[in-house]
């Protein structure tokens, strides 16, 4: 290869082909058994590196071949969050009015107002208004969160594929690529660290955290459902590298990072949200009808007629009995 002498490589615009492959990849990719793609690691932080080598059949030194590389991104996609789906207002409205309790709430102030009502039909108007600006809202703001953090993605890194030390574009990272990270970088993936050098990275978008985390990689810690910002052998995609100069083996990419989850967690969790002013028009509705019910309020206008003269008898009597016991 005639650029190896070279620090850095660009990465070949044409997929490589099989047949060519680094005198270190005897092995055809056909018959590497690769990593288990379908799920996320576990728990990369709680892995020793000889471990993590075996289970993403990579290498801490050398890197992945070209051709595993090409391999794995034909099969698992590329290294990006999913764009935000556009706003539709249309759309929102039809999936708050298609809501079970508001469709009944619609129909009780049709009601209301049949009856001619309009107190209370005005004050679940206002309700159904509430509910269906909140979910717009909602929408709106996980949208832009969404495309927020498709903007903190690092557009390209530094990666050693086949023993020699390239360029690529972010977007093309796969589980078990060993990425090259120093100062300034943004990481591209969520990665476990292999080398280090008084390295650290500001995850305040992660962990909330202002100040860098220092991270070292010879450790191996305990507990799968360990805080991020405890993780000091992980470094994880969107978050900048402060100081120093490390390694790392890609654990996860795309929406398997803890960014991608963060992203399907604003897309899942908008409905849920949305629904969260119809529970608060339902606990309204309940204390009101219980309210109601001890006043006597609640049933047909003769119903409230009879229980006001049963109501208004019982206290006469009371007060023609009075005299008579004293």
């Amino acid at each position: 290869m005639g650029t190896e002498d070279q620090l850095f490589v660009e990465e070949s615009t044409e997929p490589p082909i099989c047949g060519q492959t680094h005198s270190s990849d005897a092995t055809s990719p056909a018959t590497k058994p690769g990593p288990d793609d379908t799920d996320r690691l576990p728990a990369p932080h709680a892995l020793a590196i000889n471990e993590l080598e075996r289970l993403l059949d990579t290498d801490a030194s050398h890197g992945l071949s070209h051709p595993e590389a090409a391999r794995r991104l034909a099969e698992l996609g590329p290294n990006k969050v999913k764009a935000a789906k556009g706003l539709s207002a249309w759309k929102i409205l039809l999936r708050q009015v298609s809501n079970s309790l508001t469709v009944v709430l619609i129909l009780v102030m049709a009601l209301s107002f049949a009856i001619h009502d309009y107190a209370e039909g005005g004050v679940i108007t206002a309700v159904i208004v509430l509910n269906i600006v909140v979910g717009l809202v909602q929408d709106y703001r996980a949208e832009k969160t969404i495309e927020g953090l498709q903007a903190l993605s690092a557009p390209s890194c530094k990666v050693i594929r086949s023993q020699v030390p390239m360029a690529t574009k972010a977007e093309h990272l796969v589980k078990g690529d060993l990425v090259m990270l120093n100062v300034g970088d943004i990481v591209p993936a969520d990665l476990r660290l292999v080398s280090g050098l008084n390295l650290s990275t500001d995850e305040a978008l992660l962990t909330g955290e202002s100040v860098p985390i220092s991270k070292n990689p010879d450790i191996v810690l305990n507990g799968a459902d360990m805080p991020l910002g405890d993780r000091v052998n992980m470094v994880y995609s969107a978050s900048t590298i402060t100081r120093g100069r490390g390694t790392g083996i890609v654990t996860a990419t795309g929406m398997n990072t803890e960014v991608g989850r963060i992203a399907e967690l604003l897309r899942t969790n908008s409905k849920p949200k949305n629904e969260d002013a119809s529970w608060l028009a339902s606990y309204w509705w309940r204390v009101k009808a219980g309210a109601r019910s001890i006043l006597g309020l609640d049933g047909t206008p003769l119903q409230g007629r009879r229980r006001w003269l049963k109501a208004t008898s019982l206290c006469e009597n009371s007060r023609s009995l009075r005299p008579s016991a004293e």
